[in-house]
């Protein structure tokens, strides 16, 4: 085994581990019990890649990775992020969202350089769905006993929360499934054997944790997101070889026992949650039961979000260079009751996030940095069709799939917050680099520059 070989394991095992243990890390001990030792182990994570990055430079064998079109707007929003923070009201709090994002690209393009095996693809979605399965059913079990923790030894490894498991809230975890969602798809789809199976009821133990704790909004963006997958699988046959038959599970194959099982899984669950004598509280669990709006809160959370996005906009107007990344909520005073009419904020009752994200973080990193953004995503689209499409098994699969979580992060951006994150932003960016490895296999095949 070559050095470079041995360096490319390491950077997808540091990947795969990142990308599991994150969604679970909390510690009662710090002020932020929640976002910060998620961020310290991105941040960590990220070093450790850029130590390899320097070694691999002196490997026998190393592969160039080309950059991309997406690798220079995720720069150019470092950079607008960069140039936000000179006149962020909170620079301290500024520079700190900064360095996650930085560090969250250096994992996006660790992701694009090392992961270039489809045994690699396989172990990250698979750890990407094992995490989101551990949440689930940390706000399953929250749901079925409101209050619920567990700290073997004085080791928190389920914190108390109000259905959020170690994400810390409700929305916040639901956010965090609904994008691992077509990760965990994926999963299954590039999985055999009896993992697959051990997938399939990580799958379903997601899709009733969604059911049980997702809110209207949180039961529409998983709708649109089970319709996506389906709609972009037949677009993708459609635009590829056209052979119907794969749209067809086989009667006792794989993709039919995966259904079997996680319906089973989900079943199994659902009807102990309706026998009041098997729950220490004597009632039957039904949806939504411990699951709580962010506190403070009007109880109405479309009208905080229409009054968010208003006055997000008219801070961006006031602000065009942007108020610095992890500003906006400190920002957002300066328009709260002074450009909106019949605001709903008091000073008891602040916005924690602006209901989209994207003209949230317009409003940070200022209009060039939220062109950016945007055009960015579309990019990905884009690229990740060009993979579904055009790349060879199994590339093309991966690039469905890149297609998949970077469509289901948009959706959920115009709900809540998944390019802030760390869980979901995480997901997001390594999907990202997931992507130009897919897209760089279709252009391999057409013969174009850049393809490996």
């Amino acid at each position: 085994m070559t050095r470079s070989s041995r360096i490319e394991r390491a950077a997808t095992l540091i990947i795969a581990l990142l990308v599991g243990a994150v969604p679970l890390l909390h510690s009662g001990a710090l002020a932020d019990p929640f976002e910060l030792p998620k961020e310290t182990a991105i941040l960590s994570a990220a070093l450790v890649l850029l130590a390899l990055a320097l070694l691999s430079r002196f490997a026998d064998g190393e592969i160039p990775c080309r950059w991309s079109v997406a690798d220079l707007l995720a720069g150019l929003v470092a950079v607008s992020a960069g140039t936000a923070l000179l006149t962020a009201p909170n620079r301290g709090l500024a520079l700190i969202s900064f360095v996650d994002l930085l560090a969250s690209l250096v994992v996006a393009r660790a992701v694009a350089r090392y992961v270039r095996q489809p045994s690699s693809v396989k172990l990250i979605l698979g750890a990407a769905l094992a995490g989101a399965a551990l949440v689930a059913t940390g706000t399953i079990a929250q749901i079925f006993v409101p209050g619920f923790f567990w700290a073997p030894g004085g080791i928190s490894i389920l914190p108390p929360s109000k259905a959020g498991a170690s994400l810390g809230e409700a929305g916040l975890a639901v956010q965090f499934l609904v994008i691992a969602l077509p990760a965990g798809v994926g999963a299954l789809a590039l999985w055999s054997g009896r993992l697959r199976a051990a997938w399939a009821g990580c799958l379903g133990l997601v899709l009733l944790a969604l059911v049980f704790a997702g809110r209207p909004e949180g039961w529409a963006v998983g709708a649109m997101i089970l319709v996506v997958l389906v709609v972009s699988r037949f677009l993708q046959v459609a635009r590829s070889d056209r052979e119907w038959t794969r749209l067809v599970p086989e009667l006792g194959g794989d993709g039919v026992r995966s259904i079997v099982i996680a319906a089973i899984v989900a079943l199994l669950i659902l009807a102990i949650g309706r026998f009041p004598n098997l729950l220490p509280g004597g009632a039957p669990a039904s949806p939504l039961d411990g699951v709580a709006l962010l506190s403070p809160t009007t109880g109405d959370p479309v009208v905080d979000r229409r009054a968010g996005e208003r006055g997000s906009l008219a801070l961006l107007r006031l602000h065009p260079q942007g108020v610095g990344p992890g500003n906006w909520r400190i920002a957002f005073l300066e328009v709260a009751w002074t450009h909106l009419d019949k605001s709903p904020f008091t000073l008891n009752h602040q916005p924690w996030h602006a209901g989209n994200n994207f003209i949230e973080r317009a409003a940070e990193l200022g209009m060039a940095g939220g062109a950016c953004l945007v055009l960015l995503v579309l990019v990905l689209l884009l690229q990740a069709w060009s993979a579904a499409t055009r790349a060879p098994a199994p590339w093309n699969i991966a690039g469905l799939i890149g297609f998949n979580v970077v469509l289901a992060t948009v959706i959920a951006a115009f709900y809540g917050e998944p390019f802030e994150e760390p869980a979901a932003a995480l997901l997001f960016w390594i999907t990202a680099g997931l992507v130009q490895v897919a897209a760089s296999h279709a252009r391999a095949r057409r013969g174009e520059p850049g393809g490996r």
